[in-house]
C-alpha cells in the first residue's frame, strides 16, 4: 500500500472498529514483522505465498475467536 503500511491501516480499522478480526496477508517472512503485527491486534499472519487451503483454515480460526 503506497500511503500505508498494513499494521498503520490496521490501528486506524481497529481504532473506529475495535472488535475487528484482522489477518495481516503479506510477503514478509520476518519474526519482527509477525511480533509487531500480532503486538498491534493482528488475530493472524498469513503469507501470500501460503496454499489457499491454509488461508482459508486461518480465516476460519480467526472467525472462532482464536489468534
Amino acid at each position: 500500500m503506497p500511503d500505508l503500511s498494513g499494521i498503520d491501516a490496521m490501528l486506524a480499522i481497529r481504532a473506529e472498529f475495535p472488535e475487528a478480526r484482522i489477518i495481516i496477508l503479506t510477503t514478509l517472512e520476518g519474526d519482527v514483522e509477525v511480533r509487531r503485527a500480532l503486538e498491534a491486534g493482528a488475530r493472524a499472519y498469513s503469507l501470500k505465498s501460503n496454499p489457499p487451503s491454509q488461508l482459508l483454515q486461518v480465516i476460519r480460526r480467526v472467525h472462532a475467536g482464536e489468534k
